[in-house]
């Protein structure tokens, strides 16, 4: 499954890719414009990982930040279900 945001902006554009345990996210954002217009681009891959995503790959521009940074990014914390009992005064 592909999702792709182009043209919607002239200042920035995504694109996301997902395929069994795999998600790669890319970002072009428009910095300044002029007669020589600056972009960053990012580039980033996830592994599905104990039904988390984990930052597998990260690409800055050309520059490949080294997989041993990346273990330092902070992983969004586990969701814990709710055991709420619903109280009927709650629907009316």
């Amino acid at each position: 499954m592909r999702l792709t945001i182009m043209n919607l902006s002239s200042d920035w554009a995504a694109r996301t890719a997902l395929s069994q345990g795999n998600l790669n996210a890319q970002l072009s954002v428009q910095l300044s414009s002029g007669s020589l217009p600056l972009y960053l681009n990012v580039e980033a891959g996830f592994i599905e990982d104990e039904n988390r995503l984990t930052l597998d790959a990260l690409r800055i521009g050309r520059m490949a930040v080294p997989k041993r940074f990346l273990q330092f990014t902070p992983a969004a914390p586990a969701r814990q279900p709710r055991n709420r009992k619903h109280h009927l005064s709650e629907y009316q």
